[in-house]
């Protein structure tokens, strides 16, 4: 088994999800194909949109979003 390097207290890993949201929906949106930078990533999250992102695109990051806000409010409850 491998050793455990980060060991993150329950309030840090909330931190850590609260502070890099849209890096981390960026990064997984990436496995299923959608085509955006960063930046735009930002402003989808703010719920705005953007002309030339498809809305199924938009759709993926919204829902991707609240996927890691209900992991978020998961780890809360713990």
């Amino acid at each position: 088994m491998f050793e455990d390097k980060y060991s993150f207290s329950q309030d840090q890993n909330r931190r850590f999800a609260k502070m890099n949201l849209t890096r981390l929906v960026f990064t997984n949106s990436k496995f299923v194909g959608v085509n955006t930078t960063l930046p735009q990533t930002q402003t989808i999250i703010d719920g705005v949109g953007i002309n030339g992102i498809s809305i199924d695109d938009i759709n993926m990051i919204v829902q991707l979003k609240r996927g890691w806000q209900y992991i978020k409010m998961k780890i809360a409850q713990y």
